[in-house]
């Protein structure tokens, strides 16, 4: 039995798609069940009050995404008070932190299986989240693929939904987002105007400024 995995990386994409080609010579049946995962360990984070590292309060753990339940997260420290074992048809699963995140991404209509598990044999724990694909079998003689996309980057929000469904939830704004959301847009469409970044925020600034003058 020959596996051959390909990864694929494109020029201006975050986005990598890793296939596997299941090639069965011998003489009885052969299955497997393909697995993703992602791990990571807890950062040591100064929870401190701060006005210039929002990182300081940006998530940083687990989070998935189902059609059918919508976006979620796990922290790490309710990994073991509240582990996730749940099958789902489409989604994705995600390590992320504040600027950057990894997920993986199956396609559309795989049934997979999204769980969590914490990895203690070690000095420093660690935090893995799981996606089990369907158990494949691949007859005597026969072949067999498998697809899958593992995103990698930064959270640019104007590319994420075109990369999957409810992908754009990984920038998350936590309990703000009634306020966040619209302060971003209104952001983007001043930086459009402006060309600079710096010219943006200030402008905002200002109309934030009149509309509470009063």
């Amino acid at each position: 039995v020959r596996v051959t995995k390909t990864i694929r990386l494109t020029r201006g994409s975050y986005a990598v798609d890793v296939s596997n080609r299941i090639d069965n010579q011998s003489a009885n049946n052969w299955s497997a069940s393909e697995y993703r995962q992602l791990q990571r360990n807890s950062p040591l984070v100064d929870r401190k009050f701060s006005f210039t590292n929002p990182e300081q309060y940006s998530f940083v753990g687990a989070s998935w995404f189902s059609p059918d339940q919508g976006y979620e997260k796990l922290a790490f420290d309710k990994f073991e008070k509240e582990p996730l074992n749940r099958s789902t048809s489409g989604g994705w699963i995600a390590q992320q932190q504040h600027y950057f995140f990894a997920a993986w991404i199956p396609v559309a209509a795989e049934n997979a299986q999204f769980t969590t598990q914490v990895v203690s044999n070690a000095a420093t724990p660690r935090y893995l989240i799981r996606a089990m694909a369907p158990n494949v079998t691949v007859a005597p003689g026969a072949s067999a693929s498998t697809s899958v996309r593992l995103y990698v980057g930064p959270k640019l929000q104007d590319h994420l939904e075109d990369v999957a469904p409810g992908l754009a939830f990984a920038v998350d704004y936590g309990m703000v987002t009634f306020i966040a959301q619209p302060l971003f847009v209104a952001l983007k469409f001043l930086h459009s105007l402006t060309g600079n970044w710096g010219w943006a925020i200030i402008l905002i600034t200002i109309i934030i400024k009149l509309i509470f003058f009063k």
